[in-house]
């Protein structure tokens, strides 16, 4: 795969033999390297194919934005919400996600506290993705050091309901008649 564009040290945008545009992350993936360079592919922790994005340009601001770290903690969250619920999420949730985990924990830094409204509600319809949204809180706290309020659970909670199947959402429907 050659490097068309360094984000960063960690994040490259390649194209493979198959002219296919690919976003590799990797610590120091981008290290010392030049576009028209070969990437190490040993490098490489988590790739993107960009034609599954939606939101591409998002995901590659996103990317070229935030620490490894960060992207590492998002990734391990997402990894943990798919083998607890046992399926696939849309690949979408690594930029809605990561993006606001990353503000919600800048937010927190600076005492800036959002109730969740709906948390009650979250509780009831989606416990198992409030268990996730709990968890997540729960490592982020050990890695970064940063206490989140139990409504950022209720947070990330909608997010991994919102990447789900669609059975997932239909979980929480008004009723149609009073």
């Amino acid at each position: 795969m050659i490097i068309k564009k360094i984000m960063n040290n960690n994040v490259v945008f390649v194209k493979d033999k198959k002219k296919n545009e690919l976003i590799l992350v990797g610590s120091g993936i981008g290290f010392k390297m030049k576009p028209g360079m070969k990437a190490d592919e040993s490098k490489v922790e988590k790739t993107f194919l960009l034609s599954k994005f939606k939101e591409q340009k998002r995901l590659v601001e996103l990317l070229s934005k935030i620490s490894s770290e960060d992207f590492k903690l998002a990734d391990h969250i997402i990894q943990y919400a798919k083998a607890s619920l046992g399926t696939d999420l849309n690949e979408n949730i690594y930029v809605t996600l990561t993006d606001h985990m990353v503000f919600a924990m800048e937010r927190t830094r600076k005492g800036i506290i959002f109730r969740n409204a709906l948390l009650w509600e979250i509780k009831q319809f989606y416990p198992q993705e409030f268990a996730i949204g709990q968890y997540a809180i729960e490592v982020i706290e050990k890695k970064t050091g940063i206490k989140m309020a139990e409504d950022e659970a209720g947070f990330i909670a909608l997010h991994i309901a919102n990447a789900g199947p669609m059975e997932t959402l239909r979980k929480w429907r008004l009723p149609q008649r009073f």
